[in-house]
């Protein structure tokens, strides 16, 4: 195996890699009870900072969904359950 050989196979074992770095995915963040809220704050804005975002997701009663889309007549959120998203139908 020639020098170019080995350095395409050697770029191509480091794609996925590369690939998975920019890959988003969800999390759960929790902390103890005894946390300060300045830190889970802070905590926040850091990610906030590093990943800005249009959007956020939450636990709240169905009714939350109401008031949060009528604090503007101008900015309607697009509000939806979390759930799985599949691109096909799955057998049952």
């Amino acid at each position: 195996m020639n020098i170019f050989s080995s350095l395409v196979l050697l770029l191509l074992a480091a794609l996925p890699l590369a690939l998975a770095a920019n890959r988003l995915t969800s999390i759960i963040v929790s902390y103890p009870d005894n946390t300060p809220d300045s830190i889970i704050s802070q905590d926040k804005q850091d990610l906030i900072d590093a990943f800005p975002t249009r959007g956020f997701s939450a636990q709240a009663p169905a009714d939350a969904k109401i008031s949060l889309s009528s604090h503007s007549s101008d900015y309607h959120p697009n509000i939806e359950d979390d759930g799985i998203v599949t691109a096909y139908n799955a057998p049952e």
